[in-house]
């Protein structure tokens, strides 16, 4: 099952802060001076670079995409839900590939500062299932943390993150929001989303 990301709505802003603005390095994925890549090969090396900003932590693939015509494998992917950038995540599959017992995709960004121990943050994103997919796992999240993950596997990550919705979304749903609060614990300058469950 696919799952399509949409960060241009995404804002991490300093609740303590007014009006701080998104803390999220190209949170829409709209800055890239590449074409887009409409189907990865079956392995990527940790930390290939997605699109400006972000990076797959693990060797899993997951795929970008940047234009309202963009295909993966023949079949068309949902719309952005504004611009065209999008980033699109495996979040489970009902079979699974060979040697990996539960193969997750994730994607990394960079934060704009290092956020600041003992404030409080708040999340937001979109998510919405591609064409392909009748419903997507739960368990989709945001976790920060001070260094890169870099994960030699496809499979699930082991942190826990400090946003999670254990709602299941289904494509009818269109665009679903995702959000949050939490109490950074100081230095984090990576947001990694995928699914935790």
């Amino acid at each position: 099952m696919r799952v399509s990301f949409l960060l241009i709505s995404f804002l991490l802003s300093n609740l303590l802060v007014a009006q701080s603005g998104n803390l999220v390095h190209n949170p829409g994925f709209e800055s890239n001076p590449e074409p887009a890549i409409s189907t990865w090969l079956k392995e990527n090396p940790v930390g290939t670079k997605l699109v400006d900003g972000w990076l797959t932590p693990t060797l899993a693939t997951p795929d970008y995409y940047n234009s309202d015509k963009s295909l993966c494998d023949g079949f068309p992917v949902a719309i952005a839900r504004t611009g065209t950038g999008r980033g699109a995540i495996i979040c489970g599959m009902q079979s699974q590939l060979p040697g990996v017992r539960n193969y997750k995709e994730y994607l990394q960004g960079d934060l704009k500062a290092p956020l600041v121990a003992g404030k409080e943050y708040a999340v937001s994103f979109y998510v919405t299932l591609d064409c392909s997919s009748p419903q997507t796992s739960t368990g989709l999240g945001a976790y920060f943390s001070s260094e890169r993950i870099q994960v030699a596997s496809k499979e699930k990550l082991t942190v826990k993150p400090q946003i999670i919705s254990f709602e299941k979304i289904v494509y009818p749903d269109g665009w679903t929001l995702i959000s949050g609060t939490f109490v950074a614990k100081g230095g984090e300058k990576y947001i990694t989303i995928g699914s935790y469950s």
